[in-house]
Order: C-alpha cells, then structure tokens, then sequence
C-alpha cells in the first residue's frame, strides 16, 4: 500500500513528535495496523453508508453523489424512525437540498433505480451546551475531591454518593458552583483492587462501590441487613476499614457487596418494597438490552472468577478473556442458558445499577438546591480494558488486536501503552455512532459538566498493535467533525458543560475543533510555563477550566516539600542518583518561578521568601489561578489541608497504592472547620467580587404587525431575518443599512442582544447639544432586528444610538457604505494580472470620503456561502459583519468604520459544504503570536526608494558572499534564551556580518508560521511577517540599518507548499481553493504539505504579488526561492502511480515553471536588479538563464551537486581522498551552464547531519585544519559563496533552532580553534572583496585555469583566477597533512607572487608552514605552462597568491 491508501484508511504515515521533529511510521507498522483496520472481523449490521452533519433551521445543500449516482428519490425519517414531509430536488452537482430541521438525528434514504443508500444527517448545534451563567460572562468556581478518598463516620471505608451530598450541604455557601470527581465508570467487581478509574470494565455504566448503603432508606427498613451489620464480627470489620489510612477495595467490595445482597433479597421478596420494585421496573425498561447485557457479564464475571480467583491476575485474563470460548459472545447460546438459570443474578447487578442512578438523582437535586448551578463535574475516560463488559457488548465496534497510547517523547522514551482497544473508526461511522452517543448520553445525564480524558481522541489515536512496544505505533484518524457535531447536540439535550482534557500535543485541528464548538479547555498552572515563566493570570484563555494541579500530581504540600519525589526514588523510579538531584533541582527552581509569578500578580508579599509552605503561600497559589480569565476554576481541597502523600503516582502499577489514599481527616470536621471555610471564601472572592449573579429572564417575542414602523413587514421579511440570524444569509447589503422605498428611506439593522435603537443626524444638534434624533427604530426581532422609515436622501450620513441594557453607544452603520473594489479591480484580480494584489485584498486602514475611518477587508472565497469578518469588536459574531460578494471575481469585501490598528480577526465562513471555517486573512499584513492565530489589522508598509545599486552589487559579476541566518537562533537572550527583537539585532548582527566581511545577509523565512520546528519553511501568512521578533515597522527598520552598513538583505522564500492548518489556505471555502484537489498534484508527501494550484490565476497572483511586496515594501535585496525542484517537477519524490502527467504526458509542471518565469520577470520589471536564487537540485536546464530565451529567469541557481561531491570527499580520510580526487574536479564540467552560488546551508547541518565540522576526519588539529582548506578551496572556486550562521567559527554540535550559537566556543579556554576558524573567513571575504580575480569572470570560463588537476596521489589541486585585466590568483590546496616542499606547478604569467592568504598559518590556529610571503616564478615550464612556482604546501591547508603587477588591488 501507498501513503495514499494508508490516509484513506485514516492511518497516518509520519507525524511531529513532541520536540517537533519529523518521524515517518515504519513501513511495517503501517502494514500491520491497514491489516487490522480491513481485517473482517465481528459481523455488524452497517446501518448508514454515508454521514452528514449540519446546522440546524437552516436550508442546507449536501452531495450525494459520491453515495448513490442517479438519486431518483429521497425520504427523510426522524429518531424514531417517522416519515418527514419533504420534497425532494437533485440539484446541480448532485446536491440535494434539505430543509431547515431542529437539531437531532435523522436519517436519509436516498433510492436509485435498483438499489438504497442510507445516510444519517446530524443535526447539531454550532457550540456545545453553554448555561445562562457563563454565557452571561460570569466565572464559576467549584472543588474536585477524589471521591475514595473521603473519610467519614458515615462510609464504609470508601467515600460514597452520601459523603458527597453531605460536601454540598457544608460547602456550597461558600460560592461553590459544582464538585468535581473522578471518574464513576463501571470496574471490575470481581477485582477490586484493579482499581483505576481509567481503565474500565465500562463507561456507560457505573461502579456499586460508591453506593451509600447505611444511606439506604431500603437498607434501614431490610430485616435481615440490619441483622447482620448490628453483628460484632460486621461492626468490628466496619471500624477497621473506616480508620485504615488506604482504601482497602477488595474488604470494602466484599463488606457492601454482602449488604447489599441481603437488602436486595428483601427488596426482591417483601411487600414493603413493592412501590421501590416498580420504580426499578421503569428503570429496567429504560435500560433495555444493554443494560441486561452488562449485568449478563457481571454475573458470567462472578460465575467463572469463583473457579479461577486463586490464578494470578493478569489483564490478559481479565473479565472475558478468561472465560470459556463458548460464553465470550452474548448471543451465543451458552450464555442465553446461563441468562435463564443465573435470572436472580443478572436482576441484582441490574438492580445495583439502578440504586446508583437513584443516588445520584438525589445528590443532582442536593446540589441544584443548594444553588450549585453546575451540579457535578465528571470525567470520561479515554478507553476501556480489553476484557469488559463493553468490549463483550459491542465487540464488532472495537479493535482487539491493538491498544492505544502515547508516541515517545522525552519524559517517556519508550512511549506509553495503556492497553485499552480503541474503537474502529469505520465501523463506528457505519454503525452511526450509537455506541459514542450512548456512553456520552450515559454520562451527561449524571453531570453539568463532562470532562473528556484525553480528548484528541476525537481527532486520533495513537495505535498500537497488541503485544508491540508503544513506539511500535501510528497515528490513526477518527471522524473529527462528526463527533464534534454528536458531542455539540448531545450535550444541549443533557444540559452539559464540555471539558476537553488537552494537555501535551494536540494537533491545530483538534484546538480549533474544540474553539469552535465552544468545548471549554484543561488549564493547570503547573504545567502553564514557558521559557522558565508562569503564565500570569491574564494568558489564560477564557474558554478554559483553570486548576492548580490534576489527581497525577501531588498535593501542593507534597510538592513543596518534594514528597513525591522522595517517594519515587524510595522505589526505584529514577535510574540514578544524579538524575533524582536533577530533579529535586528542577523542583526547587519550579518553586522559585512560582514566587515570581505571585510576586508579579500581587498577590503575595515581595519579602516572602517561600521556603516553608504556609497559609500566605496557599492562599496566594489559589487566588492567583483563580484571578485568570478562565470562566471555570477549581480548587483540591488536598491542596488546602497538611497532606503530603500522593493519590496517585502515574506510571506505577503495583509498587505504590494509586487511587487508595485516605484525606486524613473527616469531612464533618471538614466542614466545621471555620478556618477552611474562610481560606474558601477569600479564594472564591477572588473571582466573585466581578460576578453579576442574576435570575435569567425568559423574553417573549412581541406579536409582528403587519405595519411596523411605518414600513410594511410582509413574510420574506421574516424569512430573511431568520437567514441573518441563523448566519447563512449571503448578501446582507442587498438588505440591511439604507435602501429606497416607496415610502421613502428604509434602514434596517441588525444588532444581536441590543434593546433599542436610534437613528440620529451625523452632523445636526438636539437638545443640549447632543444629535439630533431622526427615528426611534422599531423592533422587528427580539432578537436585535430594527426598522425605520424617513423621509431623507438614500445618501444621509446617520449614526445609530445603540442600548444594551443599561450601557448606550453610538456607532456607524457598516451596511451604509459602499464598496471600494472598483470594476478594473475585479477585472485585474480575476484575471490574476494585478501586479500589486496586497494593495486591494486583506485589511486596509481607509477614510472615507466623508470622513470616516475604519478598515476596509476584502478576501477571494468564490465558492463560499457566507463570509464574516469576525473579532473582539465584534465578539467573533459572524452574523454581524457579513462581506459583499462580487460574483465576477469571488471576491467578498466590507467596510467596518471606527476600527483601527491592531484589532484582531479572522473571516468565518461558511464553506460550500455548509460548514463553518475560521480562517486567518491569505493578506494579513501581520499575525499573532503563535499559537493563537488571528490576523491583526496593520499598516501596509511604505513602499521603499528603488536602490539602483542593486544592479551592480547583485550582478553576476560583483563580489557576493552571503551570511545565512535564522534570527531565532543566532544568538538569544542570555537570561531567558527569549529571541532577540529586530532592533537588537539590528544593533549586534549587522555590525558582526559587516566585521566578518559578508556582503550579503540570507534570512531564513520570516513570513508567519505556526510551528517554530519549521524554521519558517512552513508559512501561512505571506504577507505577514512573523512577530516573533517584533513589529513589522522594527523590520523595515533591520533592513534599513543593513543597507546603511553596506550589506544587503536577502529573504528566504517559500511558495512551493503550504501547511494543512486549519485556520490557514487549506480548503479556504470548503473546496481546494489555493491547493490542487487531486493529492497526486497537491499533496506533498514528504513534508505533510499542500502544493499551491500554479495553474490558477488567483493563486499566481497571489504569490507573484508576495515577491513584489516584500523587495517593495520592506526593502528586500532579492529572494532565494526554496525547493524549486519540488515545484517543476510533477512526479518529485514519488512513485510510479502517484503523479499525474501534464498535457503532453511530461513529468514537468509546466504551470509551476510558467508561474516562476512571469514572477522573475516582473520582479526585473519593477524592480531591477532584485537577485532571485534558486534552490534547485536537479539538472533541469536553463534555472539560472533569461525568460527571454526560454530560461526560468533566476540570476543564481544553488550549486547542489559541487556541495555534496566536495562534502563527500571531505568526509573521507586523507589517505583515501586520492581514490575520489574527481569529486573536487567534477564540477568544471558544468560550472557555466548556470550561474552558481556555493551553499553550506542549514540544511547541512541538521537532522543528524552534524555540523561542518563534525564531518571532517581526523583528531581536533586535523579537523580544523581541513575545514579551513575546505573554506580556503570554497573561497577560491568561482561562484558566490554562502554559510549558515555557526559555520564561520566551527561549531562542534549540530544547529538546534531553540537555542543561541555557541558563541562561548570563541572564549580563549577553548584553546582558539573556534577563534582561529572566525578570523580566517573575516580574512577570506576580505580578500575576496579586495581581489576581483576572485570573482569578476566567476560566469565566464575565462576566469578559471587549472594548474594542477590530476596530482590525485598527493591529494593536491591548483587553479588561477583571472580578472581579465591581468591580475592572477592563485589557489592550491593540499588535503593531506602531509608537508610537500619543492612542490612546482606551471603558471601564464610571470613575476613576484605574494601569499595573501595561508589556512595554516599561526594566527588561524595553524602550523605556521609556509614557502614565505613572498616567491618568484622560475623560468622552468611546468603543467604546459612556460613558468612555473616552487612551493612548500602545508598540510592540509589551501594558500591563496596574488600576482604583483603593481594595480591596486
């Protein structure tokens, strides 16, 4: 199989590991894991071939084509299986159009001529379930106690369901708005022990080890329970578990398990309990088959473990894997017969299932009266063990043969498995997701709140094929919009809050996904550090759940006094001494941060020093996360109280008791305790004292007149407001703001949320000097729509005076504007020959004519529905500023007035799918700060003077020798290895380059990008730069001081391919808009990209348009253009089978060169004398030749195969190179087809590639002395020249973009090898620079003569640059450490030669040899020539001589 099958199957083939490098799965995993994904398997009934999802009371157009061709009818069915009225049309594209529908299931029957397809159509909401509460603004609070760990007089050794109302009762005064538990799913009864929460038996169904049996009204009245608890023996076991410090699961299961058999044999047998039995008989029938399956499992559970308790456990026993074969189906017939005679069995697990459901029904209702508005909050686990009841339930929906888990990352090398079977995604979809929506519907309806473990699992998994370690894995994908949409719509049905656990890596999709949908997000203030800073309470994202620590740390004495790690090194968990110091290190400096964190916030004295953990401390911690902008927060109250052992160390199965821990001291002390109570309070007050709580009030739609306002309101009125409000009305201008009527001037607004509107005169004066009032508009929607008639001219200039609630605000009607795209600009864009496309599309601060200002967007999305601008000034609403559509052009735009410089947004819109997309502007002039990914409105640049010197210091025939820089990297911040800002480097990298002789800088990209791993070469905003180093004015500023210096600026340029982020190009309006829709041609297998569509004019415009922006604007000397070859050829790095052939059946991408011609000669065009160089590997003619005469019009193309032919003879030991002296030579043979530039780039000193000077045989002294001949050879053969940063002074390690060079290497105890490397490339360019022989005829073959070509034994080659004007260079380099004296070699001309250059001399770290300063040819013919030099070569060293004809050099 392909890559290509692999991602239809949803297996990915590589993926970014957490330090963002790039691993590709082995061949082998993904075989193993495409086997089991189409493997047959459990037989299921596949009800649905296809799956839709919209939103609801909305028209919605969704293609069936690729389900059934030729749809000749349709029916529509709701949940419970009725007929829908509905009329079926096929439109155009085989769409059919469904009516608006309320949000649920339905199910799609379409029927062609001999066959049916079924589709289930979800219906769901945009954003999950938000109660009034939060949606008003107001910040929650709550405590998240585990449950087991609860002590009391009450429990049996256990915290139980009572315990938690009697929390309620003490608590929730103190502004408590829900308590948080762990997980309640279902474990295994017949082994207790095995007890965490997150590896469960099932998590639909629920664990009887929490039920409050002395709570039990049927408990107190069954005659034969109390017999037995009031027995010694009972009471004796009773207070041993009820003081025991641990849990003991297995006593505590066996003591209840006991009761509870009693009381149900009295429930079961006593007329007492007749009106309980027919309330568990309602429950039984709601429960219906599965909840009798799941009792049928734990009754087969307890039959077979009472025979084969007594084996060792193991998990690949456990539950059915360790039953008989024949009981391993539920609908085999052994286990109907066992149903039949075991009947008193399963009725009794059923039954405990019901006493927990009553429970918590009590517990709910506790809560709602205590005015808890979110009652509980719970958690869902990621998955379920491989021998319970869910996966014996619903095997057919699970993957046996794999478990999921974790990636290898630096803090679990190994990765991580968790044996638990994941869900086979296929199959999942096919069965219509019944068994997902059940366990969601399951669990919401016991809580307010729902956390999902883990929650990119909606997204992928990290599979593992059972019985491989967890590196033995892949990433495979899950139906993300789908469960989106299912989570959204059952989440309004149960009234439930969602919490998505997304701590660790989370793909961009899965943030986005969880953003979009409104799912709140998992913040703890441990882990919300960067660079050695705590995240200030302002960086939190509102839309978050804020905690200080999770159930997997340790309580925040323990962590103080570093318990948890004492504990972890008494067993064994760290693998030395050093490494649990390092640790203990790390802890003590995690505090220190911490301080400085509570010290910047004010909420702790600046004097405390913080080595004793007290109340100051606590309070502080508490109300530091509880002041961030988070709607939810949480307080542990283990993190309030003197506790320093751990509930739960991660990793540890056996060695310590996870989930058994005991608090210490009794809840009803708890509550009584007034000093806790107020720790609370001041805690809680932190964020209470900006709530507003207030009743919600229920609004009653007004009647609608006939006549309101004076206008007529007729039912396309109505039916248009509905489409605003709903977000899927395309053209608002044709129908809000001013338009003419019969009856004079009609404005109409749209304004969600607003009470009241007035009309009022621009320019006229009411009284007391306010405006004058032109119309009190009328309400046509409560939900904010007005109307108003005046008799006035269609061009008044008005304003609005806008009410919500008690705050008023006048503001200007952006549907009173008209567009500034004029017809030309239409005309030019759509025919993508607008040479300056940035100055129409993105966002533009513009006045108008009369006087206001604003910003003016405008975005290409031609087969989009609907497009919005969005952003804070409009609480990212996209019914508020819906754009103009130009159908001519598919360009959308809009005027928003009183907008200014740096407001946020982004466009939302809805695709031609019916799907909304957030996407940042293709033409933002800047970005935010990754990882948030807004566009922010800027100011275009000003253009820069045209610098005719380009011309020259560009040309083929100017001294060129370019620095190549990644700004992040070349040095940082010694404090906190922060980027330096472009004005320090203005300061510190112009002065360096300009010292080391550079003529040129090269940056690495500096268009925005969202993943720093990329170094840039993965862009997504063009236009923007990125603002990692500042502001783009500070960069105008950079390239200005450079120029002021004298060296000029080269920028990385990357159109080759773009990233899949979401929020950026891909799939703009719903179809492959900047992307090619075949993979073939738009997917980059290599690098997980997309390939733009050259072929399209808008897209050409787009980029050719981005080269003139950045010379024009930003001063830019010229562009290198990266991956060339990956561009102009189709078939780049792929297979037979994987490209497609162009028009002629070439492999060539004729589009793409077409593209790179006109964008290289527009460039000369306009700006003459801007470089373009090509990074092109291939021998693809004509890179470097005129557009005129067929060539791609570069100046420069990259001399790839001179830099791997002499790296590779580098690499090997002198006493070998002389076997490969051709790899020095080769390169003469094509040297001038092209114009050629010398590159030791980045990419030769990463990805394990080592650094330049690891590649060099040899011990120190050789390995500095060849790469010194090296730089020396380099520096003489012609073409211009290039090296990576770090290259000049020999770093030893491999570049590593998140950290500054070494430049402590140059400090003199490092013995002046790095020292000596720097100043013979400063001397190198200096001599470069001096002597035009060096460079003047690098492109003519004039300028080059071999000396010495073919000396292999000796490992020696000579060579002469010429400048035409009779001023020789001459070049030798020995690359051996073997001394040749008396070495002649022939020369043309004769006279004095004097030794400019020598790599070994002392002052480069060197040997000092030489033949002298200066030497005299002698009239001796040698190598052909009439005179010829005597020399003394150094080892390993290259030797530069200038003839001395009296010219200035």
């Amino acid at each position: 199989m392909n890559s290509e099958q692999f991602r239809l199957l949803g297996i990915e083939s590589d993926y970014f590991a957490a330090d963002g490098s790039f691993v590709r799965v082995p061949e082998e995993v993904l075989a193993s894991l495409a086997a089991i994904l189409t493997a047959p398997g459990q037989p299921f009934f596949a009800d649905f071939d296809e799956v839709f999802t919209i939103a609801p009371e909305m028209v919605s157009l969704i293609s069936v084509g690729g389900v059934l061709s030729r749809c000749a009818a349709a029916y529509l069915l709701d949940e419970k299986g009725n007929s829908l009225p509905y009329s079926f049309v096929m439109m155009e594209g085989e769409r059919i159009e469904l009516p608006p529908l309320p949000a649920g299931y339905y199910t799609l029957e379409l029927h062609g001529a001999h066959q049916m397809r079924r589709c289930l159509v979800i219906v769901a909401p945009q954003r999950v379930y938000q109660p009034e509460a939060l949606r008003r603004g107001e910040r929650l609070s709550g405590i998240n106690v585990q449950l087991y760990s609860l002590r009391s007089a009450h429990n049996w050794g256990i915290g139980d369901l009572g315990d938690l109302r009697r929390l309620v009762a003490d608590f929730a005064a103190d502004g408590i708005d829900f308590i948080g538990i762990n997980p309640l799913h279902a474990l295994f009864t017949t082994r207790p022990n095995w007890a965490s929460p997150y590896s469960p038996s099932s998590r639909r169904w629920l664990n009887p080890i929490y039920i409050d049996v002395g709570g039990m009204p049927l408990f107190q009245t069954s005659p034969s329970a109390q017999a037995w608890f009031s027995d010694a023996e009972t009471q004796a076991i009773m207070r041993r578990l009820r003081e025991a410090d641990w849990v003991d699961y297995a006593q505590v299961m066996a003591l209840k398990m006991r009761a509870l058999r009693l009381i149900f044999h009295d429930f079961d047998a006593q007329e007492m309990f007749a009106d309980s039995r027919e309330a568990f008989a309602e429950f039984l029938q709601r429960g219906g088959r599965d909840l009798r399956l799941f009792a049928t499992f734990e009754a087969l559970d307890h039959y077979f473990y009472a025979q084969t308790g007594s084996i060792p456990f193991s998990e690949d026993s456990v539950g059915w894997l360790g039953w008989p074969e024949a009981y391993r189906y539920p609908d085999s017939a052994a286990v109907q017969a066992f149903a039949v005679s075991h009947e008193a069995d399963i009725r009794f697990y059923m039954w405990l299932q019901w006493l927990m459901a009553e429970q918590l029904d009590i517990l709910r209702l506790a809560c709602h009266e205590a005015g808890m508005s979110l009652r509980l909050y719970g958690d869902l686990a990621v998955g379920v063990s491989r021998g319970g009841a869910d996966t014996w339930m619903h095997r057919e929906m699970y993957c046996l043969q794999v478990s999921i888990g974790a990636p290898p990352d630096e803090l679990g090398p190994a990765g991580q498995n968790w044996n638990l079977p994941p869900l086979h995604p296929q199959r999942l979809k096919r069965s219509g997701y019944r068994v997902f929506i059940e366990m969601l519907r399951a669990n919401m309806r016991v809580y307010g709140i729902l956390r999902i473990d883990h929650v990119m699992a909606l997204c992928r998994l990290w599979w593992i094929a059972y019985g491989n370690n967890a590196n033995f894995g892949a990433y495979v994908r899950y139906p993300l919009a789908d469960l989106m949409a299912i989570l959204s719509l059952e989440s309004h049905r149960e009234r439930c809050v969602v919490v998505g656990e997304d701590l660790g890596i989370v793909p961009e999709e899965m943030r986005k996904a969880l953003r979009d949908y409104g799912v709140y997000s998992y913040s703890v203030m441990y882990f919300n550090h960067n660079n050695g800073y705590y995240w200030m309470p302002e960086d939190y994202h509102d839309q978050s759940l804020a905690v200080l620590s999770t159930h997997d740390l340790p309580p925040l004495l323990g962590f103080w006094t570093s318990n948890d790690l004492e504990t972890m090194h008494e067993l064994g968990i760290f693998e030395t001494q050093e490494q649990y110091q390092r640790i203990l290190e790390q802890r003590r400096v995690r505090k220190q941060q911490m301080l400085a964190a509570l010290r910047q916030a004010d909420v702790i004295d600046t004097s405390h020093d913080g080595e004793i953990l007290d109340e100051a401390i606590v309070l502080a911690l508490h109300r530091f996360v509880a002041m961030s902008c988070s709607k939810l927060f949480a307080i542990q109250p283990e993190n309030l109280l003197p506790i320093t052992a751990s509930f739960n160390i991660p990793g540890i199965a056996n060695a310590y008791p996870n989930w058994r821990y005991r608090l210490p001291e009794d809840i009803a002390a708890m509550g009584k305790d007034p000093q806790l109570h107020t720790l609370l309070r001041q805690i809680v007050a932190t964020r209470a004292y900006i709530r507003e709580r207030r009743p919600s009030a229920v609004v009653v739609p007004a009647p609608v007149a006939k006549l309101i306002g004076g206008v007529e309101v007729t039912s396309v009125d109505k039916y248009l407001i509905d489409q605003l409000f709903a977000g899927t009305f395309a053209d608002p201008f044709s129908y809000l703001g001013p338009h003419e009527s019969g009856n004079g001037l009609v404005i109409r607004v749209l304004l969600p949320g607003a009470d009241a509107v007035r009309v009022l005169a621009r320019n006229g004066k009411g009284g007391k000097g306010s405006k004058k009032v032109l119309a009190e508009m009328s309400v046509l929607d409560e939900r904010g729509f007005f109307i108003a008639n005046l008799d006035a001219d269609p061009r008044l200039h008005y304003l609005l005076e806008v009410q919500y609630g008690e705050q008023k605000m006048i503001i200007e009607d952006t549907y009173r504007f008209t567009s500034t795209l004029q017809d030309f600009d239409n005309w030019l864009l759509a025919e993508g020959t607008h040479l300056r496309p940035y100055e129409k599309f993105g966002a533009h601060l513009v006045q108008h004519d009369d006087g206001v200002a604003g910003v003016n967007f405008s975005v290409w999305a031609p087969n989009a529905r609907r497009v919005s601008v969005v952003g804070d000034f409009n609480l990212w609403d996209g019914r508020r500023h819906v754009m103009r559509f130009h159908p001519q052009s598919g360009i959308w735009d809009i005027f928003i007035p009183d907008l200014g410089e740096g407001a946020l947004y982004k466009y939302e819109i809805l695709d031609a799918n019916g799907n909304i997309r957030l996407k940042s502007d293709p033409y933002a002039f800047a970005a935010q700060m990754r990882p948030e990914t807004a566009s922010v409105v800027a100011i275009l640049p000003e253009k820069q003077p045209y610098n005719p010197e380009r011309i020259a210091v560009n040309g083929i025939d100017a001294p060129i020798s370019i620095y190549e820089v990644h700004l992040g990297s070349w040095r940082r911040n010694p404090e906190n290895n922060y980027w330096l800002t472009y004005e320090q480097l203005g300061d510190e990298l112009i002065s360096y380059v300009k010292e080391m002789g550079f003529t040129h800088i090269e940056l690495l990209p500096l268009s925005e990008f969202p993943f720093d791993g990329s170094w840039g070469y993965q862009p997504l905003g063009l236009y923007a730069p990125t603002s990692r180093y500042g502001s783009p004015q500070a960069l105008c500023d950079f390239i200005r001081k450079a120029h002021e210096a004298g060296i000029y600026v080269l920028l990385d340029w990357v159109v080759g391919h773009f990233p899949t982020d979401e929020f950026g190009l891909v799939r703009f309006d719903g179809t492959p808009l900047y992307e090619h829709a075949d993979p073939r041609e738009g997917y980059h297998q290599d690098w997980n990209t997309l390939i733009y569509n050259f072929g399209r004019h808008e897209v050409r415009n787009f980029l050719t348009g981005n080269a003139l922006y950045w010379v024009e604007h930003y001063g830019v000397d010229g562009l290198r253009v990266d991956a060339v070859a990956s561009m102009i050829y189709r078939d780049y790095s792929r297979k037979e089978g994987e490209w497609v052939p162009n028009q002629y059946g070439g492999r060539e991408n004729l589009e793409a060169i077409n593209f790179l011609q006109r964008t290289n000669a527009i460039l000369q065009n306009e700006q003459r004398g801007a470089v373009s160089i090509a990074e092109e590997s291939t021998a693809f003619t004509g890179v470097s030749h005129p557009t005129e005469i067929g060539g791609l019009g570069f100046q420069f193309k990259w001399n790839m195969g001179w830099m791997n032919d002499t790296l590779r003879y580098m690499r090997e030991e002198p006493i070998h190179r002389k076997y490969h002296h051709n790899l020095l030579t080769f390169g003469m043979i094509y040297q001038y087809s092209e114009h050629f530039v010398l590159p030791l780039s980045h990419d030769e000193v990463v990805h394990g590639k080592g650094s330049l000077l690891s590649k060099m045989p040899g011990d120190c002294w050789q390995q500095f002395a060849n790469l010194r001949a090296y730089y020396g050879y380099m520096w003489g053969y012609p073409g211009k020249k290039l090296l990576f940063m770090g290259g000049e002074f020999a770093q030893g390690r491999e570049w590593n973009y998140q950290e500054s060079l070494d430049w402590h290497l140059l400090a003199p105890e490092h013995g002046g090898w790095h020292e000596g490397v720097q100043r013979w490339v400063r001397d190198l360019n200096h001599a470069y620079r001096a002597h035009p022989a060096l460079w003047k005829q690098d492109c003519q073959p004039e300028g080059f003569e071999w000396l010495v070509v073919d000396d292999a034994e000796q490992s020696v080659v000579a060579f002469a640059r010429h400048d035409g004007k009779g001023n020789p260079v001459v070049i030798v380099s020995n690359f051996t450490p073997v001394p040749r004296e008396n070495y002649r070699i022939g020369v043309s001309q004769a006279g004095t030669y004097h030794e400019i250059l020598n790599s070994d001399d002392a002052q480069y770290n060197g040997s000092g040899m030489s033949g002298g300063k200066t030497v005299h040819t002698d009239d001796i013919g040698s190598h052909g020539k009439p005179h010829s030099l005597n020399l003394t070569l150094p080892p390993l060293a290259t030797i530069f001589l200038a003839l001395d004809t009296g010219a200035e050099g």
